[in-house]
């Protein structure tokens, strides 16, 4: 992942991956409906799988060192992307909905993804 802060606070990693999450998808909302449509998909090779695991290994790692301490630590960690996940969803509508609030939704979007995962 470019720019990872690897050397900074839990709180500051995890702020990176959602923010270069949110903007990769609202940026690309055809590739971003694509990945959501995969996921569900029974056709996915175990190959394909993992190869999309290695992509992802860093940021899933982040979430669930994100969520190891918090009321999510008894969950599997796909729980906890999963939570991400939707958190991440309403944040890129309502960016698409009203895009000079990009900042607002993003920032309002990540609190309530933390508050989720480490309260």
């Amino acid at each position: 992942m470019a720019d990872y802060p690897a050397t900074k606070s839990l709180l500051d990693r995890c702020r990176h991956v959602w923010n270069r999450y949110i903007t990769w998808g609202t940026a690309n909302p055809l590739k971003r409906k694509c990945v959501r449509q995969l996921a569900v998909s029974d056709r996915i090779t175990e190959e394909t799988k993992k190869t999309v695991e290695e992509a992802f290994m860093e940021f899933h790692a982040v979430i669930r060192e994100c969520a190891a301490g918090g009321v999510l630590r008894d969950q599997p960690p796909a729980f906890a992307s999963a939570v991400m996940g939707a958190i991440a969803e309403t944040t890129m509508e309502f960016i698409a909905r009203e895009p000079t609030h990009v900042k607002r939704h993003t920032k309002a979007g990540f609190e309530a993804f933390w508050r989720a995962v480490t309260d």
